[in-house]
């Protein structure tokens, strides 16, 4: 009670401090149509092309009600951040963990903050393999400026600049071409898998199925889980819309919600009726196995790694601001200004950071399904019912008992599969 009274006092007073056109002292210039493609972006990824494996882990039956059913948690946590965001006054996730005690906000933090850079590695990771696919033949002898030390500098370079804005309102031309750079590429995608599920009908042995081994339906939730996270810029997001939008915040976040729901279904269910139980996790992959590298294929290609260099920012944003908070605990509503210099002179470090972990760790698969159950579960449903829960007058006590539920169950079930295997 005495660190929400401390934080109440300190936030009401930041409240009244605020300037015309300013919430929490950001600039409230942050569009309807502007916050749905930022979240959308943000909750979308290149992890679309595994969601046709999760379909063929957990058959036409369970996939897309666990989707669905994930889709519906994920709409209600981002209801409680945005909630939550609303009552503390606050711009970051950061900023929330201070109405929990400190053990909560700490494993937060740490979670978060490691999360976001091995996210932000593994797009570098993707966008070099990308980069090598399109100059290198299988036989070919890789030259010193596509070997990963000099390739990943050249991916975090380009990414700098973007890496530099310091709103999501700075960030919405960068966020109207992810949005499109992902449309087009899942339109490709499910070309080329309508064309591959109507030729040669698929043998028995990998005819699609509705039943589901349990142990196949863990493996699958902590890829539909990661599938649904954007939380980490929920509280910038309300914090920057117009004053007139604000009321209207929920009705983003089912929005993207729904597209996201939307495109994953589209892509999982086309990808496993082409392959039925043969799916593999890489679906572009294995269409580029099955046609060859045709021109839809190059232009998937182009399009992911284009969306992941861009998305970037996207990451770098909360990981700034995080960064900061840590090192300024004290600030109530967000983390404090910094001169130009040392604003480059921090994203510079965090891109360091996300290199180094990029060259130290080139094999991600292993750790981020261990982190989806460790972090990203946690931080999708677990923390936001445990601020809810906290935050919110009167208390929401079936949405935060549903969320905080559903959160520990499966990521203890996926934390155990990933010891286990």
């Amino acid at each position: 009670m005495g660190i929400e009274a401390g934080s109440s006092k300190l936030l009401l007073r930041a409240a009244l401090l605020d300037a015309p056109g300013k919430w929490a002292g950001v600039e409230e210039k942050l569009t309807f149509w502007e916050a749905t493609i930022s979240l959308s972006v943000s909750m979308l990824g290149t992890g679309i092309v595994v969601f046709p494996y999760s379909f063929a882990l957990c058959g036409y039956v369970v996939g897309p009600i666990a989707l669905i059913a994930l889709g519906v948690l994920a709409y209600l946590s981002f209801l409680s951040l945005i909630r939550c965001t609303a009552k503390m006054h606050v711009t970051s996730y950061a900023g929330l963990l201070q109405a929990l005690p400190s053990a909560w906000g700490h494993y937060t933090n740490a979670s978060l903050w490691l999360l976001l850079v091995l996210t932000s590695a593994a797009y570098v990771l993707v966008t070099s393999d990308i980069i090598r696919s399109f100059a290198l033949r299988d036989d070919a002898e890789v030259p010193v400026v596509l070997q990963s030390p000099i390739l990943f500098a050249v991916v975090l370079a380009v990414s700098f600049p973007f890496c530099l804005c310091k709103s999501l309102h700075g960030l919405s031309a960068t966020s109207a071409y992810c949005s499109f750079a992902i449309v087009a590429a899942v339109a490709l995608i499910l070309n080329d898998l309508c064309e591959i599920a109507r030729g040669d009908p698929l043998p028995p042995s990998l005819a699609v199925t509705g039943s589901a081994q349990p142990r196949s339906v863990v493996i699958a939730l902590p890829i539909l889980g990661c599938g649904m996270f954007g939380h980490m810029n929920t509280s910038q997001m309300y914090a920057e819309l117009q004053s007139d939008v604000k009321p209207k915040a929920h009705r983003i976040a089912l929005l993207c919600c729904m597209i996201a729901v939307a495109m994953y279904m589209l892509v999982g269910a086309a990808g496993y009726a082409a392959f039925g139980r043969g799916t593999q996790p890489d679906i572009l992959a294995q269409i580029a196995a099955r046609r060859g590298e045709s021109l839809s294929v190059v232009l998937i290609q182009g399009l992911l790694a284009s969306y992941v260099m861009l998305k970037t920012p996207l990451l770098i944003l909360p990981l700034r601001s995080l960064t900061l908070m840590l090192f300024h605990p004290t600030s109530a509503a967000g983390p404090p200004d910094l001169s130009g210099r040392s604003h480059v002179a921090l994203t510079f470090a965090l891109l360091a950071c996300v290199y180094a972990a990029a060259i130290a760790m080139p094999d991600l698969g292993q750790l981020l399904q261990l982190l989806g159950a460790v972090c990203v579960i946690p931080i999708c449903f677990v923390v936001p019912a445990r601020l809810a829960w906290t935050i919110e007058v009167p208390r929401p006590t079936p949405r935060c008992l549903v969320m905080a539920s559903v959160g520990i169950l499966a990521s203890a079930l996926s934390l155990l599969q990933s010891i286990v295997a």
